[in-house]
């Protein structure tokens, strides 16, 4: 049973696969995301910005050339010799009309120009910013990527001495078994030797018993010393069936 677990190479390289993460944590990439929307926002308000500045600087020419087409005719006016005072009078009360109406979409246009000007200079700092909390970002998945790969390599590195530790474990395991195999039919061939041995203890203490037993015992003294010859073969093959005992 242990050969057949060996043999089907359970710590073969190609029953181990690798995993392999290439993700960034959920909060990074949603941070990350948000940065590049709310960057594009900015650009983009940026560039309504321009065409309503670029706008109110059309106005603001418009405005100076009729102007200064006001001021040419009125000029031209002035110096007809047959005109009457009336029309004098009334064409300057023009003239200071166009001028207080020319100074105030000057002022109204150079008013939403500044505040343009320092709405753009705002969205600059913001944009700044977000450029430079896009670059942290930058770096920051930089670093952690890179320390994924590093890690993805201790994996796989570990896995490879773990995997050359698994096979030599089963090289030493299935070594253990023939050596354990060994010696448990060793042993049975040892104990089948001794379960002879004591048999043919058993046979020659009764055959010697009976050799004993035919003896004349006319003699004491040969008596006694057959006596304890029997006892000495009784002692000797209760010995070898303890020690056959103990072994088993």
């Amino acid at each position: 049973m242990h050969q057949n677990y060996y043999g089907n190479n359970l710590f073969a390289p190609e029953n181990f696969k690798y995993v392999e993460i290439n993700k960034q944590p959920a909060a990074t990439c949603d941070n990350f995301l948000n940065g590049v929307l709310n960057a594009k926002n900015i650009l983009c308000s940026l560039e309504r910005s321009l065409k309503k500045t670029q706008n109110y600087e059309d106005q603001l020419l418009k405005c100076q050339c009729k102007h200064f087409h006001t001021t040419n005719e009125q000029h031209v006016f002035s110096n007809k010799n047959d005109s009457s005072e009336e029309k004098c009078v009334s064409s300057r009360s023009s003239e200071d009309l166009a001028n207080d109406w020319a100074s105030m979409n000057v002022v109204c246009l150079k008013y939403h120009y500044e505040e343009l000007s320092a709405r753009y200079d705002v969205l600059l700092r913001e944009y700044d910013e977000r450029c430079n909390l896009e670059t942290s970002h930058k770096e920051t998945i930089s670093r952690l990527r890179n320390r994924m790969k590093r890690n993805h390599t201790n994996l796989i590195e570990a896995n490879k001495a773990l995997l050359a530790v698994g096979e030599k474990y089963m090289k030493l395991r299935q070594k253990k078994l023939i050596e354990k195999e060994w010696f448990e039919h060793r042993i049975e061939q040892l104990k089948q030797r001794i379960e002879d041995v004591v048999r043919t203890a058993e046979r020659a203490r009764l055959e010697l018993d009976d050799q004993l037993n035919n003896c004349h015992e006319d003699n004491v003294s040969l008596s006694l010393l057959v006596e304890e010859v029997r006892k000495c073969n009784l002692s000797f093959l209760e010995n070898i069936q303890m020690k056959s005992n103990v072994y088993e």
